[in-house]
């Protein structure tokens, strides 16, 4: 099928699946907060084949709901927990194995795969530039980002939450946060820190 999104920050159909998924896993009452209001939404995802190519608007409009039913704070957890589930995923497993492979548990080298991992869910969403900063300290830098996730402070926090994934695939404690994000210069940087 053609594209007729090229040039166009998108996230991939599968991913946006699984993102209904995970929702629908949340107790009856939490999932009913989120999901209020977005059912052409979700039907647009679910019709959508599992390699299609999404408006990245998809995403940020379930994230905002994900922050309006939950609040913050659960919001963060949530996204912590499923993007760990996640690195099980067909659509992770791979990746995952190799870097692992290659890397056993260094967790700089595999903070090195982010931008791998996200071309797995998004296409044309800016730029990574991964800097270690010490043994036990990472800065991930998002540039060059589209001004519709520059602008959007839900999946800015979403990332940050999500990059939580890393600390679990190298049996790490840590934190990932969200340190910088300029809507103007179209960046946002997040700070990974761990102990041994």
């Amino acid at each position: 099928m053609l594209d007729m999104l090229g040039g166009m920050a998108s996230t991939r159909g599968r991913y946006m699946k699984d993102y209904v998924a995970a929702v629908r896993r949340l107790p009856p009452s939490k999932q009913d907060a989120v999901m209020a209001g977005l059912d052409t939404l979700v039907e647009r995802i679910e019709s959508a084949s599992n390699l299609e190519w999404l408006p990245v608007s998809v995403n940020l409009e379930l994230t905002d709901a994900i922050f309006r039913g939950l609040g913050e704070e659960q919001a963060d957890s949530f996204y912590q927990n499923w993007l760990k589930r996640q690195m099980s995923a067909p659509a992770f497993a791979g990746l995952v194995r190799t870097a692992l492979s290659l890397f056993r548990f260094d967790t700089i080298a595999i903070a090195k795969w982010i931008p791998k991992a996200f071309d797995l869910m998004y296409r044309d969403y800016g730029d990574f530039v991964i800097e270690p900063q010490g043994p036990t300290h990472v800065h991930v830098q998002l540039g060059a980002m589209p001004p519709e996730l520059a602008a959007h402070k839900n999946w800015q926090r979403s990332v940050s939450s999500g990059l939580h994934a890393l600390f679990f695939l190298t049996g790490v404690k840590g934190t990932a946060e969200l340190t910088g994000a300029d809507t103007n210069q179209r960046t946002m940087r997040v700070d990974l820190r761990w102990t041994t």
